[in-house]
């Protein structure tokens, strides 16, 4: 008896080694091709060009009739971008260019101002001859018939005077002169002498700051929060998921996890993944452009009226290496809308931080009234700066005066209102455009 269990045993063996083998041989896809399939990116849209990751801040056009400015979320702003954008691609700088004469007496024509700073030089689509470089902002000057841009460089590099021929003149007057102005807005310059003529007091704008000239009527708008597709999402961030773990908490968030990396889904995502945090950022900032763009297309993708605000490589205190931050914000008419926003945290090793919040349109309210002016906000602002304890003396230094929206009402029903930002002596001050109502005061 025992002789035979031996023999059926040692033949249960024998096939299942057989089986094994085959299996080794034929069954499961070679690791090459498992390799291929398992690295393949998943993603929510394909990335984007250099020119859509980096976009114009502001476009300010000095016209006869005023000063007007273009941001995004606008037709304007997207018109405008496409051809200056094009026009930049020939133009030329070297460490010997200089401030000629049309760039001291040139007038301001076109002014394209850049948060964060536009890479120039090889391997980009702009000055595609000239040496690597960031600018700050791009000034076109006409004198007559007679032409020049006055880059200005990041990092306090100073300003450089570029020929720009009559040709290339002609297509950017033809350019603006497309745009419609009789439904656009003019703005005027906060000088130092008109900030005194109606506080009284000496302010002094750290920058060009521009305000809009005429009344306002804005009406509040009724968002919706983002939804995004969650399998979809799940997978941009878990090339398997079948090791991700799944827990609900009792307010109804997700969270799933594969023990590395964390993904939580509540109001908007929040995802970290630990083990990248102490990875080195050596990216130039060309390359570092195109992979936060990349991630950003991966995760989630890009809503209508968002654009890139921020790209810096920076020390966090926790980290003993640099890494790369990146906010994204949400426009609304050109208009700004805060708290509806994404940012993130990457390196050379990936994604290790992000954090995302956007709220799409629902509708206006019905109700548009007007709205208080930039005098009275930054009166009101006065008002609060000096009834704090310790408050700065004169001069004081305006750093920003920026009309926007704010995210608030009900999870039920999200709504944004109008409200006036202003930093003044060191302190940010969010007030609600209607009324002057105190929504936030943080100390320097």
């Amino acid at each position: 008896m025992k002789e035979q269990t031996k023999s059926v045993l040692l033949a249960f063996l024998v096939l299942l080694s057989m089986l094994m083998t085959y299996r080794l041989w034929f069954g499961p896809q070679r690791l090459e091709e498992v390799s291929t399939n398992v690295l393949e990116p998943v993603y929510f849209e394909k990335p984007r060009l250099l020119s859509e990751i980096v976009t114009p801040h502001w476009f300010y056009l000095y016209h006869d009739q005023g000063i007007y400015r273009f941001g995004a979320g606008t037709p304007a702003y997207d018109y405008l971008w496409a051809g200056v954008s094009t026009l930049l691609a020939d133009l030329y700088f070297s460490d010997q260019s200089g401030s000629g004469p049309l760039a001291a007496d040139g007038d301001p024509w076109l002014t394209v101002s850049f948060q964060p700073p536009l890479p120039a030089g090889h391997g980009t689509p702009w000055f595609k001859e000239a040496r690597n470089t960031q600018l700050d902002e791009i000034v076109f000057q006409k004198n007559g018939d007679q032409f020049a841009v006055l880059v200005k460089v990041s990092n306090n590099g100073g300003e450089l005077s570029i020929p720009f021929d009559q040709e290339q003149g002609l297509l950017l007057e033809q350019l603006t002169a497309d745009l419609t102005l009789d439904q656009q807005m003019s703005y005027l310059e906060l000088t130092p002498e008109y900030l005194h003529e109606f506080t009284g007091l000496e302010i002094l704008p750290v920058e060009r700051l521009f305000v809009p000239a005429e009344e306002l009527i804005l009406d509040d708008l009724f968002m919706t929060r983002e939804n995004l597709a969650r399998d979809l999402l799940l997978d941009t961030f878990f090339l398997d998921r079948s090791l991700v773990r799944e827990i609900k908490e009792r307010d109804g968030t997700l969270i799933f996890t594969d023990g590395e990396k964390g993904l939580r889904l509540s109001a908007g995502l929040n995802f970290s993944y630990p083990q990248l945090e102490q990875e080195p950022a050596t990216a130039a900032y060309a390359s570092a452009l195109n992979t936060a763009g990349r991630l950003f297309s991966w995760h989630g993708g890009w809503p209508k009226g968002v654009r890139l605000e921020d790209l810096s490589l920076l020390r966090k205190a926790n980290r003993q290496q640099a890494v790369y931050y990146a906010v994204w914000r949400y426009y609304y008419r050109g208009i700004p809308v805060l708290g509806s926003a994404a940012w993130m945290f990457f390196n050379d090793g990936g994604l290790a931080n992000y954090e995302r919040e956007f709220y799409d349109l629902l509708t206006e309210a019905g109700t548009p009234s007007l709205i208080d002016s930039y005098k009275e906000a930054i009166l009101k602002a006065v008002s609060l700066l000096h009834a704090q304890e310790n408050s700065p003396v004169e001069p004081l230094v305006l750093e920003e005066v920026e009309l926007a929206y704010i995210v608030g009402g009900t999870p039920g029903q999200p709504r944004a209102y109008p409200v006036w930002i202003i930093r003044l002596g060191g302190v940010d001050f969010i007030l609600k455009a209607k009324g002057l109502t105190v929504l936030k005061e943080d100390q320097p």
